[in-house]
């Protein structure tokens, strides 16, 4: 066992899960089943292989569900704290409902992402570059299915066939330094990537760090799909 440490972890566990209507009737989408066990338990286990043992779980959408199923996380070997919104606050909003338990750097990390992430690599990335905010990305690449003709003073200037773009995209988890949870506006809808902007204006360091392992947003029903088709693979081996 890796040994405990210090950080806390902030997990989202609020949202609607429309997409996946109507699995989220009567299940929050942290709870929807990947490989026979609940989305949030492989993320608190994943998280728990690497030392972190201190959640605190953000709630909105049948949040008692997720209350009675998790308790206080001594099951799983670890401590589950809860912050209730009252209404949806964002991704960074909900930061604003905790107490900052340390000052050590913290966590957040969406509900629905399954990735087997090294997080001791994530910290000591965040910590060496001195961050103030890390984010975790990860390469997505688009082919256009189409010839993209380039203009110039009416006069066609080049044909690309299905060109493919790459571009680097939000990979939903996040590592920043404690104290800034007290900039975080309260009782307001704030995501984390207006956080990551006006630290960028603020002249605050925001780095990335790429995410190469297994990543998985479970936002849609084909998502839910191709996830239980890899979890044998990529969880329990």
């Amino acid at each position: 066992f890796a040994p405990e440490r210090p950080n806390w972890v902030v997990l989202m566990g609020g949202g609607f899960g429309k997409r996946l209507l109507p699995l989220t009737l009567e299940t929050p989408k942290p709870l929807l089943k990947v490989g026979n066990r609940p989305i949030l338990e492989t993320i608190i286990e994943q998280f728990k292989s690497y030392g972190f043992v201190q959640f605190i779980i953000s709630l909105n959408y049948l949040s008692d569900k997720i209350k009675n199923h998790l308790g206080d996380g001594r099951k799983l070997g670890v401590t589950i704290e809860y912050i209730e919104e009252k209404k949806p606050l964002g991704t960074a909003g909900a930061l604003s409902l905790i107490r900052v338990p340390s000052e050590e750097p913290i966590f957040v990390m969406n509900g629905d992402v399954l990735t087997t992430v090294n997080f001791d690599s994530f910290q000591a990335y965040h910590q060496a570059k001195k961050n103030d905010l890390t984010i975790g990305v990860r390469n997505f690449s688009w082919t256009i299915p189409y010839g993209v003709v380039e203009m110039k003073q009416e006069l066609v200037r080049e044909i690309q066939e299905k060109p493919t773009y790459h571009f680097l995209v939000n990979g939903g988890i996040y590592l920043l330094n404690a104290q800034l949870i007290r900039r975080i506006p309260k009782n307001t809808y704030y995501d984390m990537t207006q956080l990551a902007n006006d630290l960028i204006k603020a002249g605050d360091r925001v780095g990335c760090f790429p995410i190469t392992e297994y990543w998985m947003d479970i936002g849609r029903p084909d998502d839910l799909i191709k996830a239980n088709q890899d979890y044998a693979n990529i969880f329990q081996n």
